[in-house]
């Protein structure tokens, strides 16, 4: 979670988005989702819980890494993060919007707090995670 965020930090400044650090820790990602049958890095895996749509970008997640990992220009065209992505839009319904999987009860009131119907602000976060490696 630790690397998410410094990546996510980084990832907002275009003189870091590349350099040997934020590789390092965008390698260490697409690894681990790489691996996720395999091994759990630092305690956390990358099972349903990890797959499971959700918002805010509080958690370890499907949405969040891939909205991280698809900042990064070096990553982009990395077949893992392609497979993220896939992973993604397996989830869409029939006209291509998204439902959170899962909820925190503290966000139940707003729209992406609930799992009964598709949510703008979800659709919106992973249709704008494909158009990163649409670009």
């Amino acid at each position: 979670m630790a690397n998410l965020l410094a990546l996510k930090a980084l990832s907002w400044f275009p003189e870091h988005r590349e350099s040997p650090a934020v590789k390092a820790g965008a390698e260490m990602l697409l690894s681990h989702w790489d691996h996720t049958s395999e091994r759990r890095f630092f305690l956390f895996g990358a099972g349903s819980g990890f797959r499971k749509l959700k918002y805010p970008f509080v958690w370890f997640d499907l949405l969040h890494v891939a909205d991280v990992i698809t900042r990064l220009p070096a990553t982009r065209q990395d077949a893992r993060a392609g497979s993220l992505v896939q992973a993604i839009l397996g989830r869409r319904d029939a006209l291509s919007r998204f439902t959170p999987e899962s909820v925190w009860l503290a966000y139940r009131e707003w729209e992406f707090g609930s799992k009964r119907q598709p949510s703008p602000w979800l659709t919106f976060l992973a249709l704008r995670v494909l158009r990163r490696l649409q670009d």
